[in-house]
């Protein structure tokens, strides 16, 4: 693997190393890594040029202060673009209405809404309900989207009372899902505004998604880079709604797919499989698959190409908001300057740090690792060698019942 990947991942066990090594030589030595550095060098060095640096001889804080003005203006694009909203409320149906434009109907798997009500019945959301000023449960399951309450949930309750969940989720079976609009709701009523803005201090956006309930809730936040922030993080979570939804669409057949959930939730071991060492995350077909043509073939059970999709964000927005051309090709582009000192160039990553006042040294960066490591894997999906084998490994359609 090459020094920059390994830095930019800040990969310093030498088993990845090896396995990715393995996996170079299984898919017939295609020089994937080498050729991705290539590309992140070169892709960062033409931005860096493109906003006056010198890529030769550009210090950390001298970069990471380039990309926050551009994060900057990007924002005030979006604000532009969107008609200068007075107020969030005005804001937040501004940006729901791009966002709708941007995705299209998306339909996924997620859990019925009766199964939801009756497991919030079973274990109530004390805090979700000193909050939302109700005093009974049946009460504020009867007046809330359950959706509703699980994003609040998410922010609020604690871990003891979602491991009770997840064991309910757990017994969960197919009749208990269904196929479902993916929801884009605004939380722009007053209570929500006090839940996001304490949110909001430790991540720096006001976005929650909803893996069980195929729903992201969002609210625009006051910033210098809250919507351009939001945005992303918005697009960002409606992908990952929609890839861990695939997920269980693949499996609705399984009888355990209560326990496929609570693994979709948790990121746990059954979204992964592996081939020569090497580990491969369901993200990384979504990825691959979801940027090929409309009309590809895939080869898994139960799923067709709109299941698969995936939305490229920067490219999308660039498209309604040329302005924000700037950010395509970066999402998976890092600078490092050596001893664990990395610079994302993710327009997430910059905005968010941006919107924190964070320090160059503080900045986040695991937007960019995460697509650095899914955009990895995902090339060596497109070796037909590799492919065979990862897809063998994820399709269902060859398994027995009592295989499960």
């Amino acid at each position: 693997m090459s020094k920059l990947i390994r830095q930019l991942l800040n990969e310093s066990d030498p088993r990845f190393s090896i396995s990715l090594t393995r996996l170079e030589f299984a898919a017939g030595r295609p020089g994937i890594d080498s050729r991705l550095t290539a590309e992140i060098l070169s892709t960062t060095r033409s931005k860096m040029a493109s906003i006056g640096l010198d890529p030769s001889d550009t210090t950390g804080a001298e970069l990471y202060a380039g990309l926050c003005q551009m994060a900057v203006k990007a924002d005030e694009s979006i604000r532009a673009y969107l008609g200068h909203p007075a107020n969030a409320d005005s804001g937040a149906v501004a940006m729901k209405k791009l966002v709708t434009e941007i995705i299209g109907p998306r339909e996924t798997w997620a859990v019925k809404s009766v199964a939801l009500r009756t497991i919030l019945k079973n274990n109530p959301p004390k805090k979700v309900m000193k909050a939302f000023h109700y005093q009974s449960i049946d009460s504020m399951a009867k007046r809330m989207d359950p959706a509703e309450l699980m994003l609040a949930s998410r922010v609020l309750e604690s871990k003891t009372w979602w491991q009770k969940t997840k064991k309910s989720f757990q017994e969960l079976g197919t009749k208990d899902f269904e196929k479902s609009s993916l929801k884009v709701i605004t939380l722009c009523d007053e209570k929500w505004i006090a839940i996001i803005q304490k949110y909001a201090e430790t991540t720096g956006f006001g976005v929650i998604g909803s893996k069980e309930c195929a729903t992201v809730g969002f609210v625009p936040l006051e910033g210098k880079t809250s919507y351009v922030s939001t945005l992303t993080r918005l697009l960002h979570c409606i992908n990952e709604v929609l890839l861990h939804g695939s997920f269980l669409k693949l499996h609705f057949v399984n009888p355990s797919i209560g326990n496929i959930l609570v693994h979709a939730i948790d990121e746990g071991e059954l979204l992964h499989t592996s081939v020569s060492g090497a580990v491969f995350h369901w993200r990384d077909i979504q990825r691959y698959f979801g940027m090929l043509p409309e009309d590809s073939e895939t080869s898994f059970a139960h799923l067709d190409v709109h299941d698969l999709g995936w939305i490229a964000l920067e490219t999308q927005l660039s498209l309604r908001i040329p302005e924000l051309a700037f950010w395509v090709g970066l999402d998976f582009c890092g600078v490092s300057y050596g001893d664990g000192r990395i610079l994302s160039c993710n327009v997430m990553d910059v905005a968010v740090s941006a919107n924190l006042d964070l320090s160059h040294s503080r900045m986040f960066t695991d937007r960019m690792v995460r697509s650095l490591r899914s955009e990895l894997m995902a090339r060596y999906i497109a070796v037909p060698a590799a492919r065979a084998i990862v897809l063998k490994q994820f399709d269902i359609s060859g398994i027995n019942d009592e295989n499960w």
